[in-house]
């Protein structure tokens, strides 16, 4: 029976889907989104991922923080950048979509999707990509190796967390510190104390490189950092401290108007991240590691759930924060090897390229660095139902089809115009 119009259309979007480091996402160009505010936007995107459905069966989510991802960008007009590029964290049990955020493995598809799509003339043997991110408005490269004209497939690099080998990524983000606060340091100290209800007085650390992270000490939490993410999610009581400790930093950084609606009002930011010294453990998948294999041992939490690798926006500041003298995660951390902090996570082991000069509470960071790789996986169109998404039909004037919306420059305002309006 054929589909009538009068009950709901399908209206595509092309996208491509990529996994980037150790994460999964579609990414559209800027000006083909169907919205034409924030709202509408995060109306389609639920809609597109599925949620809210822990599931996400109706859609491409995979009922995964590390896969409800979304990115978009588009030619930059800046001098300093030739993209624009834009990261969304998509809600899985709720109607939400996120921006406060980068995505630091979703950052490192950008710059092949960008050559592939022909936005950035491929240059042989490496292409060098000027990335302007909106979520931080900061300028972070991506060096991509390219051959006969396309970025190089296969390669001998391998992150912990994705199977197999690839051809390496190489992203630069030193000149992304202070992106929210405008301080490397955000309280101006390598350590501050605070008060959490049913612990007492606890250290913490903060720092704005990449992202505003806080640093808590897994110990002060009954915990070794090496723990399982199941075993971590079942920990009711140590997840409702965590997000309570949490919650006190944000309200302190001024990213909440109370540690009460800290949760509410920023939500992805600062991320908590539980460290701890270096020991054996079992991975994720299974692989045994050794002591002498990382540096330190962390995990990520965001909300009630237990990142099953490391961010990329989380590694570089925990690094970072290994070389501050002092800091909590220096304290925590081994000696290091030259200019390599090895973080140990859920899946293995992340490799990050960090160096800095510090005069007490004044550092310079001159290097600040990762690699990871990336896949196109498929491309073609996403498809959303008016009858969830009901304003599509009202913007469009043609039926479903299988190409890309021919008018989508009248009916698509750039998101971040939208934002500043």
């Amino acid at each position: 029976m054929g589909m009538s119009t009068d009950h709901g259309r399908l209206v595509p979007t092309r996208a491509v889907m990529y996994r980037g480091g150790t994460s999964r996402c579609l990414v559209v160009h800027t000006p083909d989104l169907p919205a034409q505010d924030p709202e509408r936007l995060r109306q389609w995107l639920v809609a597109v991922y599925g949620s809210p459905d822990v599931r996400e069966i109706d859609g491409v989510g995979g009922a995964d923080i590390l896969t409800s991802k979304f990115a978009h960008a588009a030619r930059s007009a800046r001098d300093d950048a030739d993209l624009d590029y834009t990261f969304i964290q998509v809600g899985i049990a709720e109607p939400t979509v996120s921006l406060q955020i980068l995505c630091g493995n979703i950052s490192s598809c950008i710059a092949p999707w960008a050559i592939e799509e022909g936005l950035v003339p491929a240059v042989e043997p490496v292409t060098t990509v000027r990335i302007f991110n909106t979520n931080i408005n900061k300028v972070f490269t991506a060096e991509v190796e390219v051959v006969d004209g396309r970025p190089r497939v296969d390669g001998d690099a391998h992150i912990d967390g994705v199977p197999g080998t690839a051809a390496p990524i190489h992203l630069d983000y030193t000149e992304t510190w202070g992106a929210r606060t405008g301080r490397l340091l955000p309280t101006g100290h390598v350590v501050d104390t605070m008060s959490v209800p049913g612990l007492g007085e606890i250290e913490y650390s903060v720092v704005d490189i990449a992202g505003t992270q806080l640093f808590l000490r897994a110990a002060d939490f009954g915990l070794t950092a090496a723990e399982s993410p199941a075993e971590i999610e079942a920990m009711h009581e140590t997840l409702r401290k965590i997000r309570a400790a949490r919650a006190v930093v944000t309200h302190r950084l001024g990213f909440s108007t109370s540690v009460e609606t800290a949760d509410v009002e920023s939500p992805g930011s600062p991320f908590a991240l539980l460290v701890g010294p270096a020991v054996e453990r079992v991975s994720f998948t299974g692989a045994r590691i050794g002591v002498e294999e990382n540096d330190l041992v962390a995990f990520m939490v965001a909300g009630g759930a237990i990142h099953k690798a490391y961010p990329g926006t989380a590694a570089i500041p925990t690094a970072v924060a290994a070389c501050v003298d002092g800091s909590l995660v220096n304290r925590l951390s081994r000696a290091r090897r030259g200019d390599l902090v090895r973080i140990g996570h859920p899946s293995g082991v992340f490799p990050v390229t960090a160096r800095l000069d510090q005069d007490g509470t004044d550092i310079t960071v001159t290097r600040a660095s990762y690699m990871r790789t990336a896949r196109r996986i498929m491309e073609g169109n996403v498809f959303v139902s008016t009858t969830r998404v009901p304003w599509l039909d009202r913007t469009l004037s043609h039926p479903v089809a299988v190409a890309p919306i021919a008018d989508a420059d009248s009916v698509v305002v750039h998101l971040e115009a939208a934002l500043a309006s």
